[in-house]
């Protein structure tokens, strides 16, 4: 352990107040060093078309793509960009942002019935996942 330096275990995130106890499905992606359209154009259009409450944790405070008027299930958050940072794996910081997160949910008792962890690369939603949950 020589030279190990303390990590801090929590961000310096300002989450704002949480109402997401209303919504049965909450969609959370995080999308961390990037500042583009394309990359989560595909979920955030379909999270429109199909209803679906969508969060999207962001480290890009400048980024107007990320920060601009959206629909109103449609949220993002600017998240602490150094945070995690002793971590080298961009997943990982990922999915701190997110434990960090849903942690405030349920602290706060606002945990909505479902969530459901997306990457905002690869994921397009074909339908409403409450109605895929709901038949099977």
């Amino acid at each position: 352990f020589h030279g190990a330096k303390p990590a801090r275990l929590t961000s310096r995130t300002k989450w704002p107040e949480l109402h997401h106890h209303e919504v049965a499905l909450l969609v959370i992606t995080v999308v961390l060093g990037m500042c583009s359209k394309d990359y989560q154009s595909g979920l955030l259009n379909s999270a429109k078309t199909f209803n679906v409450s969508l969060l999207v944790l962001h480290d890009q405070p400048e980024c107007h793509w990320l920060t601009g008027a959206h629909q109103p299930q449609l949220e993002f958050i600017a998240v602490d960009d150094a945070a995690f940072s002793h971590l080298p794996r961009a997943g990982d910081r990922r999915y701190m942002h997110i434990l960090e997160y849903m942690n405030e949910l349920e602290a706060a008792k606002q945990l909505p019935r479902f969530i459901f962890l997306a990457d905002a690369d690869d994921v397009i939603f074909a339908g409403n996942p409450l109605q895929y949950i709901a038949d099977n």
